[in-house]
């Protein structure tokens, strides 16, 4: 999934699910990102992503996500 977005390299930290409901959980996480195109350099830094999956039918669906760049202090 990621290199579909042409990224080359990444870490995942400080992963965490919140269980709200037995069919409904968020996951947070924290990547840092590298892409080596030119036409894709908004895509490396690091970020704070989280996610909502809600099980349907016995199967689990991502009905949202989000990231938000994380500044880094100069």
């Amino acid at each position: 999934f990621i290199s579909d977005f042409g990224i080359s390299d990444f870490e995942i930290s400080c992963f965490e699910i919140v269980c709200e409901m037995d069919n409904l959980v968020q996951v947070h996480y924290i990547v840092v990102t590298t892409a080596d195109a030119p036409e894709n350099a908004d895509l490396t830094g690091t970020f704070h992503v989280t996610s909502t999956w809600m099980k349907y039918e016995n199967e689990w669906k991502l009905v949202f996500n989000m990231d938000s760049r994380i500044l880094e202090e100069v």
